[in-house]
């Protein structure tokens, strides 16, 4: 996870939702490939031990931010916002991982 999230910071910076949820997902998968060595095999995600990006019916819009759109995944919550701006936190213990501002230098909860 700890190379996953370095690679997501160093990322440039995103201009859109789509554009941040594309980069999440390819950085994703290539740390995936790189390290782990297991098939990317979405049927398989409860038992192959590779991580694999939320889907959609994990998502939802963040209550009372319109523009904020909320991923569960296995560890962590993830926040979207429409300006490309993500945000990673940890369910377990509630701690933010990741925080990256969009191309605009908004921040996800940035009004």
């Amino acid at each position: 996870m700890q190379e996953f999230f370095a690679r997501l910071g160093r990322h440039s910076p995103f201009a859109s939702f789509e554009e941040a949820y594309k980069g999440l997902v390819f950085t994703l998968e290539a740390v995936e490939d790189e390290l782990t060595g297991i098939e990317n095999n979405p049927d398989n995600w409860r038992v192959d031990g590779r991580l694999y990006p939320p889907q959609r019916d994990h998502w939802s819009l963040e209550d009372g931010y319109p523009r904020v759109t909320r991923m569960r995944a296995k560890g962590h919550y993830i926040f979207i916002a429409t300006n490309g701006a993500i945000e990673i936190w940890d369910k377990r213990n509630e701690v933010l991982v990741l925080s990256k501002a969009g191309l605009d230098g908004r921040k996800v909860w940035d009004p």
